[in-house]
């Protein structure tokens, strides 16, 4: 199984329609072929240095974590989140167990 990470750090002046509304087209994916499980939502711990937003998306393979990279709504939800970030940080990994 590949593990697909996000946490995201928004812009101050990034309001939270905006956030909404990336994280409703976020869940338009969730039909991509091989995808397993997606969860996401805000920080109530603090312990996220800044980063409000996690999102954690699982894949069958890396086949299918590409597919859904190069889908057209995913890009244009990247290029939506880039306008809004101030950073993000991801990782994508097999997960073992």
């Amino acid at each position: 199984m590949i593990v697909h990470v996000f946490l995201f750090k928004w812009k101050q002046n990034a309001k939270k329609k905006e956030i909404d509304e990336i994280f409703r087209d976020i869940e338009k994916l969730r039909s991509s072929e091989g995808l397993i499980g997606m969860r996401y939502g805000e920080d109530f711990s603090g312990y996220a240095k800044g980063h409000t937003h996690a999102l954690v998306v699982s894949f069958k393979d890396k086949q299918s974590l590409k597919k859904y990279m190069n889908d057209p709504l995913h890009k244009d939800i990247i290029n939506r989140i880039d306008k809004l970030k101030q950073e993000w940080i991801g990782a994508d990994f097999e997960a073992k167990k």
